[in-house]
């Protein structure tokens, strides 16, 4: 039989408490089908405790693992019977619903209220109508209240659910005053006497009154102080043979760093029922529960000095306040000082001893530390101060010891990469260190998750650089997809639905399965949605809900679907019915993949219209629970899991709502906050301590050891972190030992966290601004913690401080020269291979690579590029070939021999209409009416500009253009550019026949060339080659002409080609929106000479990147023309451009790629390469340069009809 007693248990090491309870559970078992119940804080030492029993017994089985609080409440029921509901109806879960039915109306009624008045009425009276927005609240009806409150019945929601979480603060740490609130005295005990409740505050104690009625002031639960004194009474009546069923035969409390008065009395009223055991991580084996901080020491003689002049403080000198304990365990340990101090008042382990035959439970057995970490360790174990440290331990020497490092970055993410390395390096240096190994914490782990996955998450697993990683803590709402689908979905009254949101919604899994969509399916969509005009908004009434003056069809997903479907039904040729233009692209195989997008696009119709209606609880768990099903299909553990506890979770909501007899109308938004918080709360089954290493918030009770613990994000500001009360807290202004701070629990997790390391104490913060390199100073605790090292350990005058010699501070960039400079004793290195080649040819970089486990850090060995082997084709060279020669050699380097393609800039979502025509824009839809106009062929100037007309309505109806008349004027003016276009290419070939297409293959060399001349016509006289373009080619002016270099090539190319292949040599005319360039016949010798010149310049840019662009060249060939230099300056200028003019760099990724700077042009040798251009720029300045208008006069085709037209499209 167990012996019943409150056994402590006190270490500074968790591993032998662990060992202790694992001891005392082989030595004491319990009877068979008995559960051992674990109290503990959290998930982490849960699981520690568990492996630790597993790897003593083989399993870890008949374990009840719980928080405190649940197993206080059991316990309430199981001593005094089946009075006490299961679930008390003053949790905070209940109690909101029941604060914010009562509230209200007690608000309207009760003067003292008068301070919440102003803060729940509606927004629009609020300010002038306080009175009347509280006579409105208190004559509605339960269904009436939330309209009367309108936009602010959220603020009265956020009162309630504070309150509530204030009241169970108040049950935990203040039940005394909810003793006496609830018999009608309106008072605060405070240090043995009751103090008045301020006259601004009675408004709590008239509101628990309120609650405690309306619960009923007979149920045993509706005082909890009296509640609780009842169970310490039956508590004390029991023997162990008259344990009542529920009370477990032994409690193990473990890792628990601080518990309530309350929650202790409790345990200790079940001693005598059963074995209590609390295993507490006590940072020091003597009694330090009396020690102070030199601050509050300070503060204790300070307060009566100030007083009374006549007092002083005797002897106390400023000098020796730090020299009663040690400082940082004085500074940080308040939580556990006042913890033990209570635990004090129960202890009866000496008592018990003698039951538990060879068993210690005080185990602080320590060997001499080798490392400042450990020195650290062994002067808080032995209560040691400054004075004796420094006369026990010599001087430490930072080149050798690394048991704490401090390092300084310029960003989160700065901080992740530099730990990598960091991690890399000690793998390197020690084999046997494995990832399970090293502890990472940060202050919010859903800040940091995106840059630990972009840094430990980019390497794939056979990269010897790998290192597995665990994120622990983060919320299933940062990092679900079904959640995110399921939160998006659930703010529809308030969403645009664009078109990156709903495929973003596709490609969550269990709605995709709903849908019965795949992958292959849902990017053919998107593709299909995205030309077809969806760009947001589910129709025009979705869009006008969102508060819009007027609404319109156009562009939303509904525009889209119907273009779908028509063209589905009637396919490409046909005409726009009902101003729906038909989008023919759908293949009849992957049709229904439109039905179902049609059904997504119906459910959220559905969702739009039924989430904007206030609803009861009832009602809406009937809803929600609805659409679950239509949205989502399970189809692994995981996400049937998620779905399951959705569902539980808004099954209790339900049951609390039903047990405080709440039925008022509630938002959309109150309901979907509370249910997604509620399925993101932390619970013990959260997964930590997986084998890898594990990333997680820092939180109480996760005093676990590690080999390396690492902490980062210890800003100033951030940690300690900010909780700040609110202002109706009695709490803050009435201090009870027990009492829980946040500011306090940090402080006491930080010493938790240095205890616990045992290899290495590492502490990172973002320490020098981004921008402009300014010193940010790290969190209190850190500069504490440095001025320890500093007060133990004093530098020579004029010397670095042994806090800044155990300091890094790391470059801005990862790439910076120094991480990669072959430097010994160098603090810099890095295992990013990726970044050598910016650095290898750079002459100071020469160190060689080191080796190790992992390769070692990477270090740069120099070296030049050699050319690649001659490139053997598989197929004809066409003209793309030798336009991408010519426009950008790097590119034709990257596509055609490397298959990279690279995207210069990213492709905007299609997420907005168009308001207005672009550039780019313009030159799509000059494209697409000249298109037109040369398939229809019309006859004369009223028919095509009809046909014009009748594009642009077909445009229009595509969504291609902006809604109404916006592009009226830039339509206009591009109507007529195309008019004249049209014009001056009929007159041009109106005399001669056109030849049919064919295509010719040259030998030149080694280079096969295969080109398709289709634009040829012949006359009596010669032959004529056209390349018409809606682009801009030449601008004639008065006294000069300037060239679109880009836009000729082609042309060029093709004259070349004809010249060479035809018996008659054309003339060629390249024809442009604002003018022409007509190319004379070359002889077939000259034009196949150049043609091999291109064909050889083609071979060798296939084997090296040349350094060459067209828009550089034609600068180079302005300047030979000119006899000037073109010097670096110039090519600088031109390539890298200037504040008002982009360079050329920013329009050539693929030379940008190879060549960053303008110097590396020259150095690969552009003044060499250029020459090739020559022939091409001497071709295109011997033709001849006219406007369009000129053309189009001199052939007689802009008749009187045809200016009239001209000038009726003028804007």
């Amino acid at each position: 039989m167990l012996t019943p007693g409150f056994i402590v248990a006190h270490s500074h090491r968790l591993e032998d408490l662990t060992a202790l309870t694992v001891e005392l559970l082989d030595r004491y078992p319990l009877p068979p089908l008995e559960q051992e119940v674990l109290l503990v804080q959290s998930n982490g030492i849960a699981q520690w405790l568990k492996q630790a029993l597993a790897r003593q017994t083989g399993i870890a089985t008949m374990l009840e693992v719980s928080l405190p609080a649940r197993l206080v409440w059991r316990l309430y029921r199981s001593v005094l019977g089946p009075d006490i509901p299961k679930h008390s109806p003053f949790d905070k879960q209940r109690l909101r619903w029941r604060i914010l039915r009562l509230l209200p109306a007690l608000v309207a009624a009760d003067p003292d209220f008068k301070a919440l008045a102003h803060y729940i009425a509606p927004a629009d009276k609020a300010a002038a109508q306080p009175g009347a927005a509280a006579h409105q609240l208190q004559t509605a009806t339960d269904e009436q209240q939330s309209s009367l409150a309108g936009p602010d019945q959220r603020k009265l929601f956020q009162l309630s659910d504070k309150l509530a979480d204030l009241f169970d603060q108040y049950q935990v740490y203040r039940a005394d005053w909810l003793d006496s609130w609830g018999r009608g005295e309106l008072v605060l005990a405070q240090s043995g006497r009751n103090i008045p409740l301020p006259d601004e505050q009675r408004w709590q104690a008239k509101l628990w009154q309120a609650l405690v009625q309306d619960i009923g002031a007979e149920q045993i639960c509706s005082n909890r102080a009296a509640l609780h004194q009842r169970f310490l009474s039956a508590a004390a009546s029991l023997t162990a043979q008259q344990r009542p069923d529920g009370v477990p035969p032994r409690i193990v409390v473990f890792g628990i760093s601080s518990l309530p008065r309350q929650t202790l009395e409790v345990l200790h009223a079940m001693k005598g029922l059963c074995q209590i055991v609390l295993c507490v991580h006590n940072p020091c084996q003597y009694h330090w529960a009396d020690i102070i901080a030199g601050r509050d020491l300070l503060r204790q003689y300070a307060k009566p000095r100030f007083r009374s002049k006549k007092q002083t403080s005797g002897s106390l000198l400023l000098s020796e306040l730090h020299q009663y304990a040690p400082p940082l365990l004085a500074s940080w340990g308040k939580q556990g000082r006042d913890y033990i101090r209570l635990l004090d008042e129960f202890d009866e382990t000496a008592a018990k001893a003698a039951a538990f035959t060879n068993l210690r439970f005080d185990l602080f057995d320590e060997a001499e530390p080798t490392h400042l970490l450990g020195r650290l360790q062994h002067d808080i174990l032995h209560l040691r101060p400054n004075q004796e440290s420094q006369q026990h331990w010599p001087a430490p020497d930072p080149l050798t010891d690394k048991s704490i490092v401090f390092q300084r970055c310029h960003s989160a993410l700065r901080e992740v990469e530099v730990l990598h390395d960091h991690l890399l390096a000690a793998f390197d240096a020690d084999p046997g260190l494995q990832p399970r190994d090293i502890m990472v914490m940060v202050p919010d782990i859903n800040s940091y998750a995106p840059y630990i996955a972009a840094v430990f998450g980019r390497l794939a697993a056979d990269d010897p650089r790998y290192i597995p990683y665990t994120l622990a803590d983060q919320g299933q709402r940062q990092r679900n997809p079904l959640l995110q689908a399921l939160e998006l979905i659930l703010q529809a009254p308030t969403q645009r639905f664009s078109h990156s949101e709903l495929f973003d919604l596709l490609q969550v899994p269990a709605l995709r399965r709903r849908f019965a969509l795949s992958e292959q399916q849902v990017s053919q969509l998107q593709q299909w949605a995205a030309a077809a005009g969806a760009r947001w908004g589910l129709d025009a009434t979705q869009r006008q809900g969102l508060g819009l003056s007027y609404s319109w069809q156009q562009n939303s997903w509904q525009f889209a679907l119907n273009r779908l479907l028509y063209g589905y039904a009637a396919g490409a040729t046909a005409a726009s019915w009902q101003d729906i233009a038909a989008y023919a692209e759908v293949s009849a195989l992957e049709a229904h993949a439109i039905g179902a997008l049609a059904a997504l696009v119906e459910t959220l119709q559905h969702c739009w219209q039924q989430l904007q209606v206030e609803r009861s609880p009832a009602n809406w768990h009937q809803l929600l629970s609805n659409l679950l099903d239509q949205l989502f299909t399970a189809d692994n553990e995981q996400e049937m899991l998620l779905l399951t506890r959705l569902r539980d979770t808004l099954d209790g909501w339900l049951q609390s709502t039903q047990e405080a007899q709440f039925t008022a109308v509630l938002p959309v938004s109150i309901v979907a906050e509370l249910w997604l918080a509620s399925v993101d709360e932390p619970n013990l089954q959260q997964r930590f301590m997986a084998g890898s290493v594990n990333f997680a918030t820092l939180m109480p009770m996760r005093a676990i050891p590690f080999q390396r613990i690492c902490l980062l994000g210890m800003n100033e500001g951030d940690y300690p972190r900010q909780s700040p009360k609110t202002d109706f807290d009695l709490m803050r202004l009435h201090y009870r030992p027990g009492d829980r701070s946040r500011r306090e629990d940090d402080r006491y997790l930080f010493l938790e966290a240095l205890l616990s390391a045992r290899q290495q104490f590492y502490i990172s913060w973002v320490g020098a601004s981004a921008q402009d390199n300014s010193e940010l100073p790290p969190s209190v605790l850190v500069g504490q913690l440095q001025d320890q090292l500093n007060a133990l350990w004093p530098a020579p005058a004029g010397s670095p401080t042994l806090a800044e010699r155990l300091t890094t501070t790391h470059k801005l960039q990862p790439f910076a020269p120094a991480y990669f400079a072959a430097e010994p004793d160098s603090p810099y290195f890095s295992y990013a291979k990726e970044w050598l080649s910016i650095h290898q040819d750079s002459e100071k970089h020469s160190g060689e690579r080191v080796t190790g486990l992992l390769g070692g850090a990477v270090r740069v060995t120099g070296g030049e590029a050699e050319p690649l082997a001659p490139f053997q084709a598989e197929a004809p060279f066409s003209l793309l070939d030798l336009q991408l020669l010519l426009k950008e050699p790097a590119q034709l380097l990257a596509r055609r021999r490397l298959g990279v393609y690279l995207q210069s800039t990213p492709e905007a979502l299609p997420d907005v209409e168009p308001f207005a025509l672009n550039g780019l824009a313009v030159w799509q839809v000059k494209h697409q009416l000249l298109t037109a106009l040369l398939a229809e062929q019309p006859q004369n100037d009223e028919q095509a500009l009809a046909l014009l007309r009748q594009q642009q309505q077909r445009l229009k109806q595509a969504g291609e253009l902006p809604y109404g008349a916006a592009a009226g004027p830039d339509l206009a003016r591009t109507e007529q550019t195309v008019l004249a276009l049209y014009q001056a290419r009929s007159a041009l070939v109106q005399q001669s026949a056109p030849l049919a297409a064919k295509t010719y293959q040259l030998q030149l060399g080694d280079v096969l060339l295969e080109a398709e001349l289709n634009t040829l016509y012949a006359t009596p006289e010669a032959m004529l080659q056209l390349e018409l373009t809606a682009s801009k080619v030449v601008e004639v002016k008065p006294r000069s002409v300037s060239y679109q270099w880009r836009n000729l090539v082609t042309g060029y190319l093709k004259h070349l080609v004809a010249c060479t292949v035809l018996a008659q040599a054309p003339s060629t005319v390249i024809l442009g929106a604002d003018g022409f360039l007509t190319l004379a016949p070359l002889s077939e010798s000259q034009a196949r000479a150049e043609l091999e010149q291109l064909a050889a310049w083609l071979q060798q840019a296939l084997c090296q990147p040349l350094p060459l662009a067209l828009e550089l060249a034609a600068d180079w060939y302005k300047a030979e023309q000119k006899q000037e230099e073109y010097s670096l300056s110039k090519l600088a200028g031109r390539y890298h451009g200037n504040a008002y003019q982009p360079g050329v760099r920013a329009d050539t990724p693929y030379l940008a790629r190879y060549y960053p700077q303008a110097q590396q042009l020259l150095d690969a040798g552009f003044s060499e390469w250029v020459a090739y251009y020559r022939p091409f720029f001497q071709q295109l300045l011997a033709a001849t340069a006219q406007p369009l208008s000129a053309l189009v006069a001199s052939l007689g085709a802009l008749d009187q009809n045809s200016a009239d037209i001209a000038a009726e499209a003028q804007p």
